[in-house]
């Protein structure tokens, strides 16, 4: 190869390399290829969990996720298992790979030492020997921790979660679900306010009533009211104690104003199981309430929106349906305003919609539709006793819809002033023929129904 210049033989042997690499397995240019992996687990598997937070005690939770896990040491209690289900599922991939070795040794530096790293072992088929098992330390932006194998004072950069879904006090680990039953078999809710009158609302089987949702009930109603009830209000106020859960719990004589409870409310389930709840007077400084479960030695801290919910007057359960009719059955649809009378007429042959008065305006038909079928549907947000009809705008309205149905007979809708309420801007709205009641509907609702008319405020 005496041949060659010097520039060739450089060449040549920058071709030989470049084609040298090309042989080399894929894998091994891989810069996470020599790093270590947790094993994949699924988190089905999983039947014993330990986590040891420092020096501090080990918290042992045995169980599954179909049957629920149990704290068995340093106390016995039912584990919080909706807080378990997605850190097992971290563990679910082919396996979890370091991101990258960041050091050696220096282990306090980066809250793996023994004092403060986390200790995570997960058991499955081999109850002696982990599946998996790290120590996490400090968090690093974009989602990864620093981590540790055990027996190893590699430092690794990996995704397994942050420190806080681990590093919790041993007593957080319980079940903070204050109740966790089916509301669609909760046959009777009753609340006694402090000062008020107790509301009792039920509902009656339907034929045969099995154990679980496939139940059926009739409509919510009371001995105790003189209207049609809110279905969807009562509905709500199971759900919020039926599904209760607690952002933190304490002990049982924790003062939360139980003496006497601001409110007692009480479910009966379908096969004759009472569960009752006492709120306590006393909100915490961010808001937050106390509540406790009569057949529990606990008190639990919940949002006070439930509080405040079950808490509402009577009223509030009243019927907030306003209408309840078909598009196809309306012959005309009227807007009256200060722009003047506008009047859509529907075609009962082809269902199409134009306008009569004014004579020639655009029709928008995918407006109009939306707009029938939303006010034939509407149902209001609140209803507000204290309000007067001057004072809701409603003596004078400031627009009047009227439906007019093919059948001879028809309704309307008054809508009166605006109201910002915590942000939100709302309308008070009226039906003549259920006056003196006022009812409050979301602002953005009116102008959806304005828009047929190519007006939306």
């Amino acid at each position: 190869m005496s041949w060659l210049t010097t520039k060739s033989k450089l060449l040549l042997g920058a071709a030989l390399l470049m084609g040298g690499l090309t042989l080399i397995p894929a894998q091994s240019l891989d810069p996470q290829s020599d790093l270590p992996a947790l094993a994949k687990v699924e988190r089905a598997d999983v039947q014993r969990i330990e986590i040891t937070v420092g020096q501090g005690e080990t918290v042992v939770m045995e169980g599954n996720l179909e049957e629920g896990f149990q704290v068995v040491a340093p106390y016995s209690a039912p584990a919080d298992t909706i807080a378990l289900r997605p850190l097992l599922s971290i563990f679910e991939r082919e396996k979890t790979r370091m991101d990258l070795a960041v050091d050696e040794g220096n282990l306090e530096q980066y809250g793996l030492d023994d004092a403060q790293g986390v200790l995570v072992e997960l058991f499955a088929d081999d109850p002696d020997t982990p599946a998996v098992a790290f120590i996490v330390g400090k968090d690093r932006p974009g989602g990864a921790s620093f981590v540790r194998l055990p027996g190893s004072d590699t430092v690794y950069r990996g995704k397994v979660g942050t420190r806080a879904r681990y590093a919790r006090d041993p007593l957080d680990w319980r079940d903070k679900m204050v109740a966790q039953v089916p509301a669609g078999l909760v046959q009777e809710i009753r609340l006694q306010p402090l000062d008020g009158p107790e509301l009792v609302f039920y509902r009656l089987p339907e034929g045969d009533m099995g154990t679980d949702e496939s139940s059926h009930f009739g409509a919510w109603t009371s001995d105790h009211q003189d209207y049609a009830l809110d279905q969807k209000s009562v509905d709500a106020a199971v759900k919020s104690l039926a599904e209760l859960r607690a952002g933190r719990i304490f002990s049982g004589d924790t003062d939360g104003g139980f003496a006497p409870p601001a409110l007692t409310a009480s479910l009966l389930m379908v096969d004759g199981e009472q569960l009752t709840f006492e709120f306590g007077s006393r909100l915490t400084e961010s808001g937050a309430a106390y509540v406790r479960r009569t057949d529990r030695d606990a008190v639990y801290l919940v949002s006070s929106a439930v509080r405040e919910r079950l808490l509402r007057p009577a009223i509030a359960y009243r019927n907030r349906v306003m209408f309840s009719f078909l598009r196809v059955d309306v012959a005309t649809y009227t807007l009256v305003d200060s722009l003047g009378t506008a009047v859509l007429a529907q075609d009962p042959n082809t269902n199409m919609w134009a306008f009569t008065q004014p004579a020639n305006m655009d029709t928008d038909v995918l407006a109009v539709t939306q707009s029938i079928n939303t006010l034939g549907e509407l149902r209001a947000d609140a209803i507000d006793p204290e309000i007067s009809q001057a004072d809701a705008g409603l003596e004078e309205p400031v627009a009047v819809l009227k439906v007019r149905f093919f059948n001879g007979g028809g309704t309307e809708l008054w809508i009166g002033k605006q109201i910002d309420i915590n942000g939100t801007p709302y309308t008070y709205i009226a039906r003549p023929e259920l006056l003196p009641l006022i009812y409050l509907v979301r602002s953005d609702s009116v102008s959806h129904l304005r828009a047929a008319f190519n007006r939306s405020e």
